[in-house]
């Protein structure tokens, strides 16, 4: 037997926002009809599916400072990197100043940094150590070989954090919260991707009434993404059950979730635009 409230579909479009941030990444939507849900009826959501457009960069505001001194002296210096899409060779072009000379090596994927006078690398707010390998030192040298390999491939996961509804979702280890997916960013740079979810994990929804959705996209280290200008698109699936229509085959986690799909002859749910 079907809830007689009927399933809704909810397609938020960022050019649309109610409000949003400079970055683009966290948007807010009113809805034209809000969503009541009954004391007596369970409300689940899942993503129907997601559109952006990779332009992420793989330096960022927040992993692009060089932190030096010379010397073993207390005065500490920075090479800032402009934020950019970088490559090897246009990354060690931005920070050879200062006396500072790189090379990278193509069979170990790490770099020499080098200076005539003696250095130390520091650790510091936004440091560039995530994408050039190294590790913070204490003793000066002249010449430096980073412990990692040079990591330029930038954000590798977009988290849609889903907001307004206090849906049931665990918290990640990095501390990610309500974490409707996390979707994998496999396309080239400047490229566009629709994506569709392969499992029909829905996640409970705590709210009696949803008036406003806030939608936060941000990366595996859950740092605000920039869309530079570009829009994304989101796609909700809210389904409304009674409690004797949660059939035990369906299953529930330890938080109400459930993995289940449509009736076979349901009907086509309606659809809200935010």
């Amino acid at each position: 037997m079907l809830s007689h409230i009927e399933p809704q579909n909810i397609n938020l479009n960022s050019i649309y926002a109610t409000n949003k941030n400079d970055n683009g990444n966290r948007c807010s939507f009113e809805l034209s009809k809000s969503i009541i849900i009954p004391n007596n009826v369970s409300c689940y959501v899942k993503l129907n599916s997601f559109k952006y457009t990779n332009v992420f960069y793989n330096v960022t505001s927040t992993k692009n400072i060089l932190y030096y001194s010379f010397n073993g002296g207390v005065t500490i210096n920075t090479i800032v990197v402009p934020v950019g899409n970088y490559t090897v060779n246009t990354l060690i072009t931005a920070l050879s100043s200062n006396g500072f000379t790189l090379t990278y090596s193509s069979l170990s994927f790490k770099l020499t940094i080098a200076n005539a006078t003696p250095f130390i690398l520091l650790n510091g707010t936004n440091d560039i150590s995530r994408v050039l390998g190294y590790q913070s030192f204490s003793t000066p040298t002249t010449s430096y070989i980073c412990r990692n390999s040079i990591n330029l491939l930038g954000s590798q996961v977009i988290n849609i954090q889903l907001q307004g509804v206090n849906i049931s979702t665990t918290t990640t280890a990095n501390g990610v919260p309500s974490v409707l997916e996390s979707v994998p960013i496999n396309v080239s740079a400047g490229s566009s991707f629709s994506y569709t979810p392969n499992s029909n994990t829905e996640f409970k929804c705590n709210n009696i009434s949803i008036t406003t959705i806030y939608i936060n996209l941000t990366d595996e280290y859950n740092e605000d993404l920039n869309l530079l200008g570009s829009s994304f698109f989101v796609s909700l699936h809210f389904r409304f059950l009674y409690p004797n229509e949660l059939r035990l085959d369906r299953g529930l986690d330890n938080l109400g979730n459930a993995t289940f799909g449509l009736e076979e002859n349901e009907e086509l749910p309606e659809e809200v635009n935010g």
